[in-house]
This record gives C-alpha cells, sequence and structure tokens, in this order.
C-alpha cells in the first residue's frame, strides 16, 4: 500500500510568554507596547498539515510519499531532514529565494494564539514517481492552491488513485468548482465539526444535528466521512450510511491541541488501509489524537504501530459505538 499527500510544510515555534507581562480577560490577551516579555522555547518542530500527516503515517507503517513546497533558506533544510529522518520519501518543488512557512504559538494555559506565516507563490504539481500511489491525500496548501488542486484530480484520474481529502481553511473559504469537483471524487473525507458546517453552508445545504450534516455531505461525493468534534468526540459515517460515534479520551494532562486533527486522520486513515473496520478506526484515530495532545507540538506523541495496538490492548472501552439518535 502506498500513500501520496500532497500539502504544506511549515516550521512551529511554540512559545510561552512570562504572564506577569500578559493581562487576560476572556477570551482576548493585552500586551504593553514597548515591553520585554520574557519568553520561553518549548518547542521547534515540524508541523502543517501535510507534514504532519506523512509522519504519522509512516510511523504506522504505510508506505508515505510526501510532495510539498519548500524554499532554499535554514527552515527548509531543517524540514527536509526532518522528514526523511521518518522514512518518508519527500518529494519537492523548491524555489530559490523563498523562505518556508513559519508558525508562532503563543501558548497560555490549555489556549493559544497562532502566528502564521506562508511564503506567497506558486504550486506547482508534477509527481515523476514511477511507483502509482494507491492512495493520494490532499490537505491544506496556501495561496494559489487551485491549479495544484486540479493537477492532483487529474493525476488520481490517470492513475486511478484514491482520493483521502482534507481541505484548509483557504479551500473552504474560497470553495468554488474546484473543492466541489474534489468532494464529488473523495472516498475518504477528513473534516471537523465546524468545517463541515461551513461546507454545507458554501453550498448551500443546512448543517444542524449531526444526521443531518453526514446526509448533505454525502450528498456531495463522499463515501466515507470523519468529523472531529473537540471534547466531544469524533463521528463517522460507513458506505451503508451507518453512523459511529466515540468519545474524547479523557485527560488531565493536555499540554497542546496542535496536530490532534491531523493525528484523528492519520490514525484512522491508516487503520482503514490495513483493513480495519471503521469502529477500530476511530479507536486508533482518537488514541493517536489522544497521544499528541500530551506533547509539545504536533509530531512528537504520534504512535508508532506497535504503541497504538499496545495502547488499545491495554485501554479495551476505547470503542465507536452506532449512533441511534
Amino acid at each position: 500500500m502506498n500513500i501520496l499527500v500532497v500539502g504544506a510544510s511549515l516550521i512551529d515555534l511554540f512559545l510561552r510568554l512570562e504572564e506577569s507581562h500578559v493581562k487576560t480577560s476572556g477570551q482576548s490577551i493585552e500586551l504593553q507596547l514597548g515591553d520585554k516579555i520574557p519568553t520561553q522555547i518549548d518547542k521547534l518542530t515540524l508541523g502543517g498539515n501535510g507534514a504532519n500527516v506523512s509522519v504519522g503515517l509512516a510511523r504506522l507503517g504505510i508506505n508515505t510519499s510526501f510532495f510539498t513546497w519548500l524554499g532554499d533558506d535554514a527552515l527548509s533544510k531543517e524540514i527536509e531532514n526532518t522528514i526523511l529522518s521518518e522514512n518518508v520519501k519527500l518529494l519537492t518543488d523548491s524555489a530559490r529565494g523563498k523562505t518556508t512557512g513559519l508558525s508562532v504559538i503563543l501558548n497560555f494555559g490549555k489556549d493559544r494564539i497562532i502566528l502564521s506565516h506562508h511564503e506567497v507563490g506558486d504550486h506547482n504539481f508534477d509527481h515523476k514517481e514511477e511507483t502509482k500511489p494507491d492512495v493520494v491525500y490532499l490537505t491544506s496548501i496556501g495561496d494559489r492552491w487551485e491549479e495544484t488542486y486540479k493537477k492532483v484530480l487529474d493525476f488520481c484520474l490517470e492513475k486511478g488513485s484514491i482520493l483521502a481529502f482534507s481541505p484548509g481553511t483557504k479551500q473552504i473559504e474560497e470553495f468554488g468548482d474546484i473543492v466541489s469537483s474534489a468532494l464529488k471524487k473523495t472516498n475518504y473525507l477528513f473534516v471537523n465539526r465546524q468545517e463541515a458546517e461551513v461546507i454545507l453552508k458554501q453550498t448551500g445545504l443546512s448543517g444542524g444535528n449531526i444526521k443531518n450534516i453526514f446526509s448533505n455531505l454525502s450528498s456531495l461525493g463522499p463515501k466515507i466521512i470523519s468529523i472531529t468534534d473537540g471534547a466531544n468526540g469524533a463521528y463517522s459515517v460507513a458506505a451503508n450510511g451507518q453512523i459511529y460515534r466515540i468519545s474524547a479520551i479523557p485527560t488531565s494532562s493536555e499540554i497542546n491541541r496542535t496536530g490532534a486533527g491531523d493525528a484523528y486522520a492519520t490514525g484512522f486513515l491508516a487503520a482503514i488501509l490495513q483493513e480495519k473496520e471503521i469502529d477500530q478506526a476511530m479507536a486508533w484515530g482518537a488514541s493517536n489524537a489522544y497521544s499528541v495532545m500530551q506533547k509539545v507540538g504536533a509530531q512528537d506523541g504520534l504512535f508508532t504501530g506497535s504503541e497504538i495496538l499496545k495502547y488499545l490492548e491495554e485501554n479495551p472501552k476505547i470503542t465507536a459505538e452506532v449512533l441511534h439518535e
């Protein structure tokens, strides 16, 4: 089983500000202009939806290639070295004089603010590998993403590859014929509940309760749909229309939520590709997401195949149930 992931990669810098220099009020923070704020670097690590999923799938035993866009700066080299160290085959479109993406994550307890930089430029897709991917996982890309999405969809059609789709915020906000076409060709769709609601609104369909969301999303084309819903857990619908729900694994020591959605999608898809049933796939997804939230960054907590099997064996109550509501 070969999978090709197409999406963004960047560097995540996790900072914790000295609390005495920060005022909080509800969902807002206040910083003093001219202040010099002591910070603690919690982590400098690889991030981006495409990179997270690539590393996660490789750790779970899936033969993974990753097509992404890099510059020629030191951060780009760091991404390249990290990806290769995870046994992921790296396929890049590099541009001289460009930098890679960077996210600065400011942590405030369990909450965060993300300062995000994505280099503006064309995103070319030119897959020259002889090996045909059985599955293509298409996820978020920055500005000028449309032509790449078209090329990836044509590539799937030409090669007969199955499409797994996890659109980014930009793709959902700029929803149009290209994303609509991707949904029609999608075998596996990964979104959170808020994203699902926005997609439905963009297409003139209603959201509301989870059954209605699944029914209307299914009408757009996806065969198997996975929807995460934060602390409420996650839902999935099988090709036969049966809806399942799994609770979020309770934790008293959550460190960060960055990458939890990618980790869930990774566990879910890896299980499906290894011919697990959908309820088992949801247990893999929930366990992987839980593990990631115990570490700083989106990748340190990602399970290996043996680790996830051991964790589920030790925690047999982590199961998905048929939704009867």
